[in-house]
């Protein structure tokens, strides 16, 4: 998962809004509790403190890749994957968010330093209107943060696709191995986003928000929705990318295998022409004492004639089939 310390628990009570002071006597009716890098001990702490129910607790020790939200009586177990997009190692970085959702409490976990947690508690605390809504609300604005996230993400992904697409054109380098690493980033994009558009889905079926919230939620839907939907089309088009390319390997291969087929036609006719006059000098140069050419006025010019003769006709033939 990462580093391996754990950072403190931090907590803050709420009533309309207003965060109350330590040791105050009034009843909060939020509370909020927030860890970077939680230990097993810490969720068990935490648990104590709220009385959470220990299926949930249990769900927070383990590790995720998915999104997801389970229920267990009046607690929701809420896990996202916030992502943020690496250009120089064209890597799509991946996190967890677990969130423990109560009637009156709020718990989020942070896992591997992805998401900015404590600036995230920052800005919720900056919005009174938003924490008088209660547990609802921060689990809303923290799923809103983490689908902002992925438009970097998308952003980073469509600038290396397009860097692709020119590659594959250029004859310089070969961009496989690029192609089949940013697909299996997209991929890991793709599982992260999907699960979380039909979260929000589920979220806006209740209708148990106000008409604020509603409009908060929605824009949330509509940007996990285009995060997943530009995922897959990113996919889709990798995967074209990657026939293109190997169509255009294919016929490289296709035009050295008859270029070298050209050169060996070409070999194999000077290597006849040449043969045939060295067959006839070998004939008449094997110096046995009864050749019936060799007392022969005209035989020298014959054998001359002969070999250029046999020559120029295989150079005829060779040149009307197109070998030379």
């Amino acid at each position: 998962m990462g580093e391996q310390w754990h950072g403190e628990i931090r907590r803050s009570a709420y009533r309309k809004g207003e965060a109350l002071p330590e040791g105050s006597d009034e009843t909060p009716d939020l509370r909020l509790y927030w860890v970077p890098r939680p230990s097993k001990q810490q969720i068990e702490q935490i648990g104590r403190e709220l009385e959470i129910n220990p299926r949930a607790l249990a769900r927070a020790n383990d590790h995720h890749i998915r999104a997801r939200a389970d229920r267990y009586g009046d607690t929701t177990f809420l896990i996202v994957r916030p992502a943020r997009y690496i250009d120089k190692l064209e890597q799509v970085e991946f996190g967890e968010l677990q969130m423990i959702i109560g009637p009156d409490y709020a718990v989020l976990l942070g896992r591997c330093g992805i998401f900015p947690l404590e600036s995230f508690i920052e800005r919720l605390q900056a919005r009174p209107e938003m924490l008088a809504r209660g547990p609802a609300a921060v689990k809303h604005a923290a799923l809103w943060s983490v689908v902002e996230g992925y438009e970097p993400v998308i952003v980073g992904l469509e600038n290396d696709i397009d860097e692709i697409e020119d590659q594959v054109f250029r004859s310089d380098e070969d961009p496989l191995r690029r192609i089949y690493e940013l697909i299996r980033e997209v991929i890991g994009f793709q599982r992260a986003s999907e699960p979380l558009t039909s979260m929000l889905t589920s979220f806006l079926a209740r209708r148990e928000m106000g008409h604020e919230e509603m409009a908060f939620v929605r824009d949330a839907h509509e940007r996990a929705l285009n995060a997943s939907e530009r995922a897959a089309s990113f996919r889709s088009l990798l995967e074209n990318v990657l026939n293109v390319n190997l169509a255009l390997e294919s016929k490289r291969l296709s035009e050295v295998s008859i270029a070298q087929t050209e050169q060996t036609k070409k070999i194999s006719s000077w290597a006849a022409i040449l043969f045939t006059p060295t067959l006839v000098g070998g004939i008449y140069g094997m110096n046995f004492e009864h050749m019936p050419e060799l007392q022969w006025e005209y035989g020298y010019p014959f054998a001359l004639g002969l070999m250029l003769a046999m020559a120029f006709g295989l150079y005829a033939v060779f040149k009307r089939r197109d070998w030379l």
